[in-house]
């Protein structure tokens, strides 16, 4: 966005990319945790 509107187009991509950033972040660690024990792992126990 920024190379297509020049300045304006920085102020504001970067607040979008933050978001955007925080966003997948967010939604990584909370697939991470809800993510079932591998097969193997509970045949241990």
């Amino acid at each position: 966005m920024a190379a297509i509107f020049g300045v304006l187009g920085t102020i504001v991509a970067t607040p979008m990319l933050a978001c955007a950033q925080v966003a997948v972040e967010y939604l990584w660690s909370e697939r991470a945790l809800k993510k079932p024990a591998p097969e193997t792992a509970q045949a241990a126990k």
